[in-house]
């Protein structure tokens, strides 16, 4: 009877702690958290994988940007004061010229015939006039009267020779070279015969005071003559007026151009300008003298330093905008004329306060917000007031220089969620 009692009561004793066994072990593997496919796993396993970025104080300068384009610093076109035929000139656009080089040259041989003739009646004007001042002695009249005789026979020869030569080119049978030679032979020879019989006349009877003075105009006369022609011949021959390269050219070797044609235009291109527009509400961040930091489109990702060289006084009365000046160095030409270009200045310095990346903030109903981590790897999400960005980096409020945010990976987080980094570790 005792035994059969004992067998109940033990059996009741293993189902008691099986049960409780049972229970323990549920109760542990629920507190587990689970992983994709029931299995239990360690929960640093189930953290969110993030990236992060510690709370800088930092000073936010807010930068406004002005496009404008690139012109050169010197620009000139040179034109021809005369006109007549091309004989030479700079053979490429793009050819470096240096300051005084020649870039066109036009034909002078009529000038130069001309400024024989010019020269030679200023010589004779000159001899009349030390003719009458002085008197005239038994030998300078005979000497005068064999000039004349002279100047009378070479006029004769000249005029046949002229005559002849209109002939002939009437007929086709000279060139119109040769009968301009011929033609300034007798033109020439003319002069010199008038100027023999003004002589001769002046030596036989001597000179009354306002034959002295005519005489002195004519010297006068004859030599502002001998000037003009040079003009002209200085005007044929075109040079660079400074160290430039040349843009365009506007014409080329044999054309025949009359005064007042464009034939090169030279650009200087050491220096290069670049030119803005500005409103009345920026123009005073403009200060003549001061860096700036330029892009250009043709070359991204590069930045350079230019230099504030004017900034306009007025408005323009068009645009209403004040137009700015700022000088970029161009060493080696890179910087052309009619490129695109940016300059950037800072116009408003913030003070300094907590700064977080830009990609740490999060947009969500509404309101702007940031995951700071804390040391347990728990996240804690604070609505935040957005300052002055710059550089990439926002100042904010309510954060605290040093905690750690989250830059990356925080669309799949809520307040509480548990995550772990690969970098900048605390």
């Amino acid at each position: 009877m005792r035994r059969t009692l004992l067998i109940p009561l033990t059996m009741v004793a293993l189902v008691v702690i099986t049960a409780g066994a049972v229970w323990w072990w549920a109760g542990r593997t629920m507190n587990a958290p689970a992983g994709p496919s029931g299995q239990q796993t360690d929960p640093a396993a189930a953290a969110v994988l993030v990236t992060t970025a510690r709370v800088e104080e930092r000073q936010a300068v807010q930068s406004q940007r002005f496009s404008g384009t690139i012109t050169p610093l010197r620009q000139v076109t040179l034109v021809a004061q005369i006109g007549g035929r091309i004989e030479s000139m700079v053979e490429e656009v793009g050819i470096e010229v240096t300051e005084g080089d020649v870039v066109a040259q036009l034909d002078v041989e009529e000038l130069l015939l001309n400024l024989r003739e010019r020269e030679a009646a200023l010589a004779q004007a000159e001899a009349y006039l030390d003719a009458l001042r002085t008197g005239a002695s038994e030998e300078e009249i005979r000497q005068a009267e064999a000039n004349y005789n002279q100047a009378a026979s070479a006029f004769q020869q000249a005029e046949e020779t002229f005559v002849r030569a209109q002939t002939l080119y009437e007929q086709g049978v000279i060139s119109r070279e040769a009968f301009n030679g011929a033609q300034t032979q007798y033109e020439v020879a003319r002069a010199q015969l008038d100027a023999a019989e003004q002589i001769l006349a002046q030596t036989r009877r001597g000179a009354r005071p306002e034959e002295i003075r005519a005489a002195e105009a004519q010297v006068e006369q004859a030599r502002v003559g001998v000037e003009m022609v040079q003009k002209r011949l200085d005007d044929a021959t075109l040079t660079a007026p400074f160290d430039g390269v040349v843009a365009y050219r506007h014409t080329d070797v044999g054309e025949t151009i009359g005064p007042g044609s464009p034939i090169v235009t030279l650009v200087q291109l050491q220096e290069v300008i670049l030119g803005v527009s500005v409103s009345d509400r920026w123009v005073d961040a403009f200060r003549p003298g001061a860096s700036v930091t330029v892009t250009v489109d043709a070359f991204p990702g590069e930045t350079l330093q230019g230099t504030v060289r004017s900034v306009a006084p007025a408005a323009d009365p068009t645009s209403g905008l004040f137009p700015v000046r700022i000088a970029l160095s161009n060493p080696e030409n890179r910087l052309r004329p009619g490129m695109a270009a940016t300059v950037w200045v800072e116009v408003q310095t913030a003070p300094p306060g907590p700064a977080v990346p830009s990609e740490a903030i999060v947009r969500r109903d509404g309101r702007n917000m940031v995951f700071v981590a804390a040391p347990d790897g728990r996240v804690e999400a604070r609505d935040v007031q957005l300052g002055a960005e710059s550089g990439g980096w926002v100042n904010v409020t309510g954060v605290q220089v040093g905690e750690r945010v989250i830059t990356s990976g925080h669309s799949r987080l809520q307040h509480g969620s548990l995550v772990r980094w690969t970098e900048g570790g605390m």
